[in-house]
């Protein structure tokens, strides 16, 4: 299995163009099918990297690599003293099924245990419930309702999953 080949690290900067890469070559290749495409610009357009650099500065962030080339990432924010919400858990197209998502879900789930273990509850929003729920729900989390992903260019409706630690 491939995933065993991988490392993961901290987010440095450098990772922020290779970040926003992987995310919009998922939308335009992956999630087309499943959003109209001027929400596609949305959600793509809604993360540079210098938003990437910002989010990884206060919140745990996090690079999966394979021979020192990043293939995936996960990126978090906290929402409170007890809750954390994953904003990004992408994989590079050709590493897809190899199980760095699952991976990477564990490593960082492993993170919070130890760095914050005030942290009870975990929350994420997909827009592409299709693409992604069976995903989550393999690793936890159960629906929790409806929401919106916010962007400055308008707002696309979520799926909300939740899990909790304790």
């Amino acid at each position: 299995m491939v995933s065993d080949l991988v490392e993961i690290r901290s987010f440095m900067t450098s990772d922020a163009d290779e970040c926003v890469q992987m995310r919009a070559e998922a939308f335009r290749r992956l999630f087309f099918q499943h959003i109209a495409p001027e929400l596609i610009n949305t959600a793509i357009n809604a993360y540079k990297p210098d938003k990437f650099i910002e989010t990884a500065a206060h919140n745990p962030f996090f690079v999966a690599t394979r021979n020192q080339e990043p293939v995936g990432f996960i990126g978090s924010q906290f929402l409170g003293k007890n809750t954390i919400e994953i904003l990004f858990l992408y994989v590079k197209l050709d590493h897809l099924k190899k199980g760095i998502g699952s991976k990477l879900i564990r490593f960082w789930e492993d993170w919070l245990q130890k760095n914050n273990p005030e942290i009870d509850r975990i929350i994420v929003k997909t827009i592409i419930p299709d693409y992604n729920q069976r995903f989550y729900e393999k690793h936890g989390f159960e629906k929790s309702g409806t929401s919106f992903c916010r962007y400055q260019a308008g707002q696309i409706e979520a799926l909300c999953l939740m899990k909790k630690l304790k």
